[in-house]
C-alpha cells in the first residue's frame, strides 16, 4: 500500500514493483498458511472444542479494492503527496487485486486443511468479495479520489464514513474538483507536518507500536523533513485540522466503511443460514 498507493515516505518508500514482488512471495510461501492453521487450532484447543461441539470459527476473506477494467482513473492518484503514483489498470490495480484473490485462496486452503482433521467442519470461510462489485475504487464514471461518493465502500485518506444513520464529524478533503488539464483532483502547497510528530524520534516507537496509522504519520513527517518542498495532495489537510495528525485518520484507509461492513455482515449471515446455523 505504501509503495504503490500512498507513498507516505515519498521517494524513500521503495518501488511498487519490489513491494508487489515481496508481497507475492510471502503469500505464495508456506509460512502464512502454517501460521493461520496454528492460530485456528490454538483457538479450538482454548475453547475445548470436544466439550463444545457446536463451536465454530468464522473467518472472512478480503475484497478487491479496485475496478481494474476502467480507464477513467489511469492517470489519477490516491497518494498523500502531489504528483503521486498513478492508478494504472495493469501495473497497479489488477496486480493488487490479484494479490487479494491470492490471499483469499490461501485462507480457503488453510481452512480446508484444518477442517480435514475433524469429522465435521470447525471453521467457516466467508468470501464476501462479490458483494463489493460496483463499490470499489475506480468504478465507471468516477473521478478519484471521490470523497463525496458514498457508494465507495472503502475509506480514502481522511475520508468520511458512509453510515446513513450517523453523521461523521470528520472534515472530508475537498478533492473532487479537477485541476487544470487533468481529470483528477488538484493539489496545493500546505503547511509542514504537525509539531506533535518529531521526525527524528518517531520511527522506533511507531514501528514497535504496530499501529499502521502512527507509522504513516511518522513517515510523512520524515519525508517532509528530508524534502521541505513536498506538497500534500489534499487541499484541506492543514495544520488547523487536528484530525490530520491522528493515526486513525490514516490507519483506517482502504478498510471497509459502514456500508461495506453491512455487506460483510449480510454475507456472513447468508452463509450461516445456508449451513443451518441459528443466529440472533
Amino acid at each position: 500500500m505504501n509503495a504503490c498507493i500512498f507513498r507516505f515516505y515519498s521517494f524513500y518508500s521503495g518501488t511498487c514493483e519490489t513491494a508487489l514482488h515481496e508481497a507475492a512471495e510471502q503469500i505464495e510461501g508456506s509460512a502464512f498458511e502454517q501460521r493461520l492453521e496454528m492460530v485456528v487450532m490454538q483457538i479450538l484447543d482454548k475453547v475445548q472444542w470436544e466439550k463444545r461441539p457446536w463451536f465454530v470459527i468464522t473467518v472472512t476473506g478480503y475484497a478487491r479494492f479496485f475496478n481494474a477494467d476502467t480507464d477513467e482513473c489511469d492517470n489519477c492518484t490516491l497518494g498523500v503527496w502531489s504528483q503521486g503514483p498513478k492508478l494504472d489498470r495493469v501495473r497497479v490495480r489488477k496486480r493488487m487485486n490479484d494479490l487479494v484473490l491470492a490471499v483469499n485462496d490461501k485462507l480457503r486452503k488453510s481452512i480446508d486443511n484444518v477442517n480435514s482433521r475433524f469429522t465435521v467442519p470447525k471453521v467457516i470461510f466467508v468470501d464476501y468479495d462479490a458483494r463489493f462489485d460496483g463499490h470499489r475504487f475506480c468504478e465507471p464514471n468516477v473521478t478519484e479520489p471521490a470523497y463525496n461518493r458514498t457508494e465507495t465502500w472503502f475509506f480514502l485518506v481522511g475520508g468520511k464514513d458512509n453510515d446513513p444513520n450517523v453523521t461523521d464529524p470528520t472534515p472530508a478533503p475537498d478533492a473532487t474538483i479537477a485541476g487544470a488539464g487533468s481529470d483528477c483532483a488538484s493539489a496545493r502547497t500546505l503547511s509542514s507536518p504537525s509539531p506533535f510528530v518529531d521526525p527524528d524520534t518517531c520511527l522506533g516507537p511507531a514501528e514497535s507500536s504496530g499501529d499502521w496509522g502512527l507509522l504513516a504519520i511518522c513517515y510523512m513527517a520524515r519525508a517532509q523533513q528530508e524534502d521541505p518542498s513536498l506538497r500534500f495532495a489534499r487541499d484541506d489537510i492543514i495544520s488547523q485540522n487536528s484530525m490530520w495528525y491522528v493515526p486513525t485518520y490514516y490507519g483506517k484507509t482502504f478498510h471497509p466503511r459502514s456500508l461495506g461492513h453491512e455487506a460483510i455482515k449480510d454475507e456472513i449471515y447468508r452463509v450461516w443460514a445456508e449451513l443451518g446455523f441459528v443466529y440472533g
